[in-house]
């Protein structure tokens, strides 16, 4: 909520929120903390850091984009040919980087990672403020400046800065819209920044409504017209149907972002993760599961797209036979997700991402005190006059990674939104206080 107690739908000013004043060297002091902490961080880890996982097939993407030679063929087991697994945007920022810094330089990108969470921390304050006023915005920021988990997604070469970056930036833009004279200029922007989201990754869908609510809600009739959000809808096509061209050419299929989805919903719809009972509905590589890998290795020389419909398939097959396994999966992920069984999630994915020890653990318990407050936010009602439908986007993600997956890492589009709601929360409880106590 802007200043004075007017929501932002009814704010009607040409310039963005910004600081002045005083405000303004505290929130340049606040960044500065917050990229000097994050660049220390990348340059103590640099010199040995070495990418696993998902981080070692965005190192080969980059590398080879680095190197001029364009897209490289598939890394999915029993697959040849092209590939569109991964979604394009983080290689290509950090083939940007080898570029520039040369190749395998992780000590660069790491440091680029910092520069990103440095922007998140601004846009979690900018989008407070929008919502709040600047009291939040300052709490926010001095939240997201130091908050371990925001900068734990910096330390290994993942996408998570960049995606937290994009989804802060696309919902700051719908939300500058409802306050800005200009018609459809943040409208652009706000459509932009979700076809770039969606391009970091799939789970930037999330977006589309939202984006395209807070856009045309944004002006009451008679101003209010379905330009805004149909502007917003066709910048962010503009953004994705390249990509998606390009996998119809190269694929002979049609693909919008990639084809992981059939590797993500039969690493947890099989056997193999059904029957773990110490970890229950934990995601596995699928072809490390008899049957899920029997239907890889027994096509040999399929594309990408097959081996992707085979396991979709598969898995949709198992789901059907097993449904109250759906249950289970949403549970256990839910509970990994948010670290509800203690630290030992978060330290398992973190051997495999890689992210520190130290830190992980810092993360996870910061991120309990950030939850306590958030619920007292939501308890003291703090979302009364915020418009609803931004809290669509981290309820979208939930759902969406959960039938998946859920650790600490994929918390990423869901963390910002409690940084938010832990600010807010903790105003609106000292203000509760500060009354009581005036009263006694």
């Amino acid at each position: 909520m802007a200043e004075g107690g007017r929501g932002p739908a009814e704010v009607r000013d040409t310039a963005p929120i910004l600081p002045a004043g005083r405000s303004r060297v505290f929130v340049a002091v606040a960044l500065l903390v917050a990229f000097v902490i994050r660049a220390v961080l990348a340059i103590r880890i640099g010199d040995t850091y070495r990418p696993l996982t998902d981080a070692a097939d965005f190192d080969r993407l980059a590398a080879s984009l680095a190197s001029g030679h364009g897209w490289p063929a598939t890394a999915v087991p029993a697959a040849v040919g092209p590939t569109a697994f991964r979604a394009p945007l983080y290689p290509a920022l950090l083939g940007v980087v080898y570029r520039v810094a040369g190749v395998h330089h992780y000590t660069a990108a790491l440091l680029a990672n910092a520069v990103v969470g440095t922007i998140v921390v601004a846009l979690i304050a900018v989008v407070a403020t929008q919502l709040w006023g600047r009291r939040v915005g300052a709490v926010a920021l001095c939240i997201a400046a130091v908050h371990p988990t925001l900068m734990l997604y910096g330390t290994s070469l993942q996408l998570e800065p960049l995606l937290e970056a994009l989804l802060l930036a696309a919902l700051a833009a719908a939300l500058q819209h409802r306050r800005s004279l200009h018609e459809l200029r943040w409208a652009t922007a706000a459509g932009v920044c979700t076809g770039l989201a969606i391009l970091t990754r799939e789970i930037g869908f999330a977006l589309i409504i939202p984006v395209c609510w807070l856009v045309w809600t944004g002006r009451p009739p008679p101003g209010r017209t379905v330009a805004a959000p149909f502007v917003a809808l066709v910048a962010a096509a503009v953004i994705v149907v390249p990509w998606t061209a390009r996998n119809a050419v190269t694929l002979h299929a049609f693909e919008p972002v990639s084809t992981s989805l059939g590797v993500g919903l039969a690493g947890v719809f099989d056997a193999t993760s059904f029957h773990n009972h110490a970890n229950p509905a934990l995601w596995i590589p699928p072809w490390t599961d008899p049957a899920m890998g029997r239907i890889m290795l027994d096509h040999p020389d399929t594309t990408e797209v097959q081996v992707d419909n085979e396991l979709t398939r598969a898995a949709v097959d198992f789901l059907a036979a097993h449904p109250t396994y759906f249950g289970t999966v949403i549970f256990w992920n839910t509970i990994r997700l948010f670290d509800l069984n203690g630290t030992s999630g978060a330290l398992f994915a973190a051997r495999y991402v890689p992210y520190p020890r130290r830190l992980t653990e810092a993360a996870v318990y910061m991120s309990y005190l950030l939850d306590a407050l958030a619920l007292v936010g939501l308890a003291l009602g703090v979302t009364r006059g915020v418009p609803r439908v931004i809290w669509l986007v981290p309820v979208l993600a939930w759902l969406a990674i959960v039938l998946l997956s859920g650790n600490i890492r994929y918390r990423a589009s869901i963390e910002p939104f409690t940084v938010l709601l832990a600010a807010a929360g903790a105003v609106a409880l000292t203000d509760r206080l500060r009354h009581e106590s005036r009263l006694r």
